[in-house]
């Protein structure tokens, strides 16, 4: 199911690698022209890396977009050669990144169109340049695609001769993230409608939706690697997220219908599959699970459309399809309104 899941962050020299951090979003092997260390990432798996450029990008930028498209790790030392070489600070942000999950019900060539056309729109119009890298992860327990895009956008605008002497301040302002969150949401439904899918995501938050779930903080392997090394601030976003994740099984437990509002937010009408999907990311436990699994197939709320067919490799197998009965009865009051006013 699509989530609106997005991410700004600066990448700098400061607090990391920003040649690694690079090489890593790329899948390539980069060496530090400043000090001659090398990272080496080409076991990672990386669909695309595309340098999309603002219009009017000089002759130079054109041609080291056609560089990284033919040679990508060649075209992006290039790159990295040239922005690291810009930056005099020992504390430079090299990159603003902005990370984006896309919808696992689009093709991989689809969700590349998608994050193409939005970089593009949202990045490129301002004066942008950006790598944008397709990471086409698969979750190696449940076999779930898990497609993403690491956007990394130039500090500085391009001019004739590289990178101008000065960063363009306007793209510091604090509304930026939120810019391109509501501008990947607008995208990623009109690309869902597009290629004929009934599913929507929401860039709005659950307080926000009015859903009774707290915001889950992130916890990735770099958090759990410094846990385990007791690192101090690691070690409290661990505690963080199991205390979410615990106050939200709670609620779930005390209103297991939660479920049914999130998946009915996110698509009008669905499958069994969707249902099992939201509810897997606030349950674990599998006897958990599998009570609320068959508590939600018993609720009232729960509306029945019509059978539906679908293939599933090469077999043809028919799914129920569903509503909320909140959802029916919100459009009988619309069909209602309508009426009274004709």
């Amino acid at each position: 199911m699509a989530i609106a899941h997005t991410r700004m962050k600066s990448i700098s020299r400061g607090t990391r690698s920003t040649v690694a951090a690079l090489a890593y979003r790329s899948g390539c092997k980069l060496t530090d022209a400043v000090g001659g260390e090398s990272h080496n990432y080409r076991s990672k798996e990386v669909g695309r890396a595309e340098l999309l450029l603002p219009k009017d990008a000089p002759l130079w930028a054109q041609d080291l977009k056609k560089l990284i498209a033919g040679n990508r790790e060649k075209g992006v030392q290039t790159l990295s050669d040239l922005l690291e070489g810009a930056e005099k600070r020992k504390d430079a942000r090299v990159f603003r990144e902005f990370e984006f999950s896309l919808p696992r019900e689009l093709t991989d060539a689809q969700c590349i169109e998608l994050g193409t056309d939005f970089l593009k729109e949202y990045a490129c119009r301002e004066g942008m340049a950006v790598l944008a890298n397709y990471h086409f992860d698969v979750d190696k327990k449940t076999g779930e695609r898990k497609p993403h895009c690491h956007a990394l956008m130039f500090t500085r605008r391009l001019d004739e001769s590289g990178l101008s002497l000065r960063k363009e301040t306007a793209w510091n302002r604090l509304s930026l993230g939120q810019e391109l969150r509501d501008g990947f949401v607008k995208f990623t439904n009109a690309h869902l409608a597009k290629h004929g899918f009934d599913v929507r995501i929401d860039g709005r938050t659950y307080k926000e939706q009015g859903i009774d779930l707290v915001p889950q903080p992130k916890r990735g392997p770099k958090y759990e690697e410094m846990a385990q090394k007791n690192k101090p601030g690691a070690l409290q976003r661990m505690k963080e997220f199991d205390l979410t994740k615990a106050m939200n099984l709670h609620k779930v437990l005390r209103n297991p219908e939660i479920i049914l509002e999130i998946v009915a937010k996110e698509q009008a009408t669905f499958m069994w599959g969707d249902v099992q999907r939201v509810l897997s990311r606030q349950v674990k436990d599998v006897e958990v699970f599998n009570f609320i699994d068959e508590f939600l197939k018993q609720s009232p709320e729960l509306v029945l459309l019509r059978e539906k067919t679908v293939f599933e490799g090469e077999e043809r197998v028919e799914r129920q399809v569903f509503t909320t009965r909140s959802l029916v009865e919100k459009e009988q009051s619309i069909l209602k309104l309508r009426d009274m006013m004709i």
